[in-house]
């Protein structure tokens, strides 16, 4: 949910990952450098989700699949959220990330 909140709370911040969608859904970057340092740096905050899916029994290449499938479920709803898009479907962006999430982890710790 720190992932989520932060981003929620931070729309300009969110901005840099959805900038690189300009003209199109190909792919882009800012250099090779600063797109290393980037996805290092996005990688470093989205790990901390494989490690708690990890102490909850997922191996590791479970634990990854979680970390990646938060990471999807989080923009997708944080791009919701900063377009407005999710006012049509009368709903709240972080209680469905909340729930997704307590879900995650039940699933997790039955498995």
């Amino acid at each position: 949910m720190a992932f989520f909140r932060y981003y929620a709370e931070h729309p300009r911040d969110l901005d840099l990952g959805f900038y690189l969608f300009r003209g199109g859904m190909k792919p882009a970057g800012l250099g090779h450098d600063r797109d290393h340092e980037l996805n290092a740096a996005l990688e470093a905050a989205l790990h901390p989700i494989a490690e708690a899916a990890e102490a909850l029994g997922a191996s590791r290449l479970k634990a990854n699949t979680v970390m990646v499938d938060c990471f999807a479920h989080a923009t997708g709803l944080l791009l919701l959220l900063h377009t407005g898009r999710i006012r049509m479907f009368g709903a709240s962006a972080p209680d469905l990330m909340d729930t997704y999430l307590r879900d995650r982890i039940a699933q997790l710790g039955k498995g």
